[in-house]
């Protein structure tokens, strides 16, 4: 955003993103505010968007999907059914299989490590849903079965495995987690990569730093890139507030919320937080601004 206004094409990569809509991830990540500050900084005018601008918010909220009266009959029968009724749950698959193991991982039914190993070594990773829930709901105590997932036979349990090592792992799992931050990001997998960049930045590993940095730059899935900002700060990495700084200007709300909070205090950062805090497009980043600029009561610094 900073150098869109010396940038000659800058005018005609904005309606390029609006139009066509470049997006990684379309379901993720935002452009939105993004998008807007550029229109407002170059001083486009509206009138070839604005059509365009109103159909797609009308057929993204036409194609939003809500939770129905059947999903919370579900959940809620799971969550009174016996054990015996949620392990044949668990066996009958769909919806009512996620629902049961989630509930068996709330309960702290060991027995899910044993259904993991059964159901998703033949199995993609979306293809188990529920899984995921149950083994949060462990939590440590699915540390030692997710190491021996994490480093050979199924690509599922591997997955699972370091999505329980990056929540509850410590020092000695930050090899494995630097090794599938590495294996996910010359696989251009962005969103696996987040899992492992998140337990790095929560452990703290410094010898990450620069891989984490490279996927910072490197990604095109902007909702990553939070995970890779908090990995950043997380372990200390010495441009983690350049990278905060610049984080302001972020097309994903969520860097912006971190950034606010991390980014170092100087006359630009504040001008940058007076302006997401009058950005209605940014509601819980103008939050965070806000807080932000109330704390930074002294005088401030020059840059």
């Amino acid at each position: 955003m900073q150098r869109a206004e010396t940038e000659p094409t800058a005018a005609e990569a904005v309606y390029e993103c609006l139009f066509e809509d470049l997006r990684w991830d379309h379901a993720c990540d935002e452009r939105d505010s993004y998008l807007a500050g550029l229109i407002h900084r170059l001083g486009l005018p509206l009138a070839p968007m604005e059509r365009r601008i109103l159909d797609e918010i009308s057929a993204s909220r036409e194609a939003r999907p809500r939770a129905g009266s059947a999903y919370r009959a579900r959940r809620q029968e799971a969550t009174e059914a016996s054990l015996d009724d949620l392990v044949r749950g668990v066996a009958t698959g769909g919806q009512e299989r996620a629902h049961a193991l989630a509930e068996l991982g709330r309960r702290g039914e060991h027995r899910v490590l044993d259904l993991a190993e059964e159901i998703c070594r033949d199995n993609p990773p979306a293809g188990v849903p529920g899984m995921s829930q149950a083994l949060d709901h462990l939590g440590s105590a699915a540390v030692p079965r997710a190491r021996v997932w994490s480093v050979g036979g199924s690509p599922t349990l591997a997955r699972l495995g370091i999505r329980v090592l990056a929540e509850h792992g410590d020092t000695g799992d930050v090899g494995t987690l630097h090794a599938a931050l590495n294996g996910y990001v010359a696989g251009g997998d962005w969103c696996a990569a987040e899992t492992p960049a998140r337990g790095l930045g929560r452990i703290g590993a410094p010898d990450a730093v620069g891989d984490l940095m490279a996927a910072w730059e490197a990604t095109p899935h902007s909702l990553a890139r939070p995970n890779f900002l908090q990995a950043l700060v997380g372990c200390r990495a010495p441009w983690a507030e350049a990278c905060a700084e610049e984080g302001l200007f972020d097309c994903q709300e969520e860097v912006q919320i971190l950034a606010c909070a991390t980014a170092p205090d100087s006359v630009g950062v504040r001008q940058r937080l007076r302006e997401i805090a009058r950005d209605p497009l940014v509601p819980q980043a103008h939050e965070a601004a806000d807080a932000r600029l109330q704390l930074l009561s002294e005088p401030c610094p020059t840059d």
